[in-house]
């Protein structure tokens, strides 16, 4: 499973990022949705097939795990037998997940996918702190104004109105 998402290369991220990734990826993919299967934890979303792959693999030196995450050592990953399109669909969230902080990277998972994440109550952060998370996902263009809008539930009036609140320029 790693290999299938580090082979465009690349770091794949922590593990928790890379659990986020397959969830989001399984939703869309039926190819991956037969790979993988998520259970609600505290913490996201949670594989303990795609965790003991990690495992496995780290073990048997097919990926590296550092300070920096997780990736494909330098002479490359397994690309056989993948398929092209799961691939492409990994990329992309490997890449859009990949650029959040991993405080940004829950604001967005606890307001993209609820469920992913049980009754955690208690693990959730507070409302203030979310909405400013996402502000900041738009501030650095991570995600649109609109999307942040239906992240939080709100209008996008509102969502531009914290935007000029926070000093960013909104040309229309």
């Amino acid at each position: 499973m790693l290999a299938l998402v580090g082979a465009g290369g690349g770091r794949l991220g922590s593990r928790g990022k890379l659990h986020i990734i397959f969830y989001f990826a399984s939703r869309h993919s039926p190819v991956i949705e037969k790979l993988v299967r998520f259970e609600p934890c505290c913490s996201g979303p949670y594989s303990e097939g795609l965790e003991r792959s990690c495992e496995d693999l780290v073990v048997l030196g097919a990926v590296t795990e550092g300070p920096g995450g997780m990736g494909l050592p330098a002479r490359g990953g397994i690309t056989g037998g993948t398929d092209a399109e799961a691939v492409e669909m990994l990329e992309g969230y490997k890449e859009f997940f990949n650029g959040m902080t991993d405080a940004e990277l829950l604001a967005y998972a606890h307001l993209a996918a609820p469920e992913a994440f049980g009754d955690a109550e208690a693990h959730r952060p507070p409302v203030g702190d979310v909405d400013q998370l996402i502000m900041q996902v738009i501030r650095r263009g991570i995600i649109s104004s609109e999307r942040g809008a239906e992240l939080l539930g709100v209008t996008h009036d509102v969502v531009l109105d914290r935007m000029k609140g926070m000093g960013i320029r909104i040309l229309r």
